[in-house]
């Protein structure tokens, strides 16, 4: 038994009961589950294999990972229409 065996049945354990679909490189099927863990799967030139490459959703499809905003626009307000502080009113 090599030192790296535990630890990868430990990591092979974890991942199907996080519901990871566990397969060989060589047989690879991104259908199989939303969640497709490769083991050992080769990487380009000579660089090996990743221990594990883990894949989700093979049908991509375009959705918003961040939205950004204008601070005057966070109060749901269109720039230009929000209330700006008057000088009475800040504290010196």
């Amino acid at each position: 038994m090599t030192p790296r065996l535990p630890a990868r049945i430990d990591i092979d354990n974890l991942l199907e009961q996080a519901g990871w679909s566990l397969q060989d490189a060589g047989e690879v099927d991104l259908y199989a589950r939303n969640g497709v863990a490769a083991r050992d799967f080769p990487l380009k030139s000579d660089r090996g294999a990743a221990d594990y490459l883990n894949g989700i959703d093979p049908e991509p499809r375009s959705r918003p990972v961040f939205s950004f905003h204008a601070p005057e626009t966070l109060d749901g307000k269109p720039p230009g229409n929000s209330p700006k502080p008057s000088r009475s009113s800040r504290e010196d």
